[in-house]
């Protein structure tokens, strides 16, 4: 079975963003295995089903909310349901933030 990006969009639990899909399909190398023309436009490109749901499954445990009363492991999001602020492992001192997708480097 295929998936477009727009499906994996819809199906994906927790949820994923079509920029964030994009952003897996990139860092975990999914190719392509052929083209999908719904309508006018560019063919949108397939993926098989069962290489998304594996590269969402070793992303979901940063995807799904973190309990405040428990800081997140090194390398965690801080607040996963944003994804506001990402932690570098050996980090900066006193584990503030590195990278922050809408502001920038910090």
């Amino acid at each position: 079975m295929t998936w477009t990006v727009d499906e994996a969009v819809r199906e994906l639990d927790p949820a994923m963003t079509t920029p964030e899909v994009r952003a897996m399909i990139l860092c975990f190398r999914i190719p392509p295995i052929g083209h999908r023309r719904a309508g006018r436009g560019r063919p949108a490109p397939e993926y098989r089903q069962e290489e998304i749901l594996r590269a969402h499954a070793d992303l979901a445990p940063w995807l799904v909310a973190t309990p405040s009363a428990e800081a997140p492991p090194p390398g965690r999001p801080s607040s996963s349901p944003a994804r506001e602020t990402f932690m570098a492992p050996g980090g900066p001192p006193g584990g503030g933030p590195v990278w922050t997708p809408r502001r920038g480097p910090t």
